[in-house]
């Protein structure tokens, strides 16, 4: 089950985001894509979810802080077993 945070590296024309949000228990994504006209994609494809977030970069400008940042609190918040 997916739950909580959820990153994707590399959203393209938006297909999975829209499926993730639409998933019980997702409270934010992170979208990710190098190219300005996959974060349009995405956004458009997602509407205005509050729980959507799009970032126009890719993992070789993000500091190894924020990604493993972000990493480490999608694989925490997606664990079996856990409430958050």
């Amino acid at each position: 089950h997916i739950r909580g945070n959820v990153l994707e590296v590399g959203c393209g024309a938006g297909l999975v985001a829209h499926a993730v949000l639409r998933l019980p228990g997702v409270t934010r994504l992170t979208a990710i894509d190098p190219s300005p006209q996959a974060i349009s994609a995405t956004r458009t494809r997602c509407g205005e979810d509050e729980r959507l977030q799009c970032v126009r970069t890719d993992l070789d400008n993000m500091t190894a802080q924020e990604a493993a940042a972000e990493l480490l609190e999608t694989l925490m918040l997606a664990r079996p077993g856990t409430d958050s």
